[in-house]
């Protein structure tokens, strides 16, 4: 089920990068990309409402709550980030151990 979201989700909005990790609510979906950008996306009409870079490398998860979005990279950050606004609150290295694959 998730998947075929994912899918529906990328086609839909046509975004240029692929999905990694997604929070979804019913006002907004939050999407970490391969290309290092979280994407807020709008269920209801599929329009991108923001695009924010806050990784060098690929967003590997995502967690969300009302007022913050936490994502980790491969680039070792853990970026906490404001939903209002455009500029990362925190950015706090972590160990490769949390943003290794294996």
């Amino acid at each position: 089920m998730c998947n075929k979201l994912l899918k529906m989700l990328a086609v839909a909005v046509r975004l240029s990068t692929a999905v990694l990790c997604t929070h979804i609510e019913r006002s907004c979906i939050i999407s970490g990309g391969f290309d290092g950008y979280t994407y807020l996306i709008d269920p209801h009409t599929s329009v991108v409402i923001s695009r924010r870079k806050f990784h060098r490398g690929s967003i590997l998860s995502i967690a969300v709550d009302d007022k913050y979005i936490v994502s980790v990279g491969e680039d070792s950050m853990l970026v906490v980030s404001d939903r209002r606004q455009t500029e990362a609150a925190y950015r706090l290295p972590v160990s490769d151990q949390v943003t290794s694959n294996s």
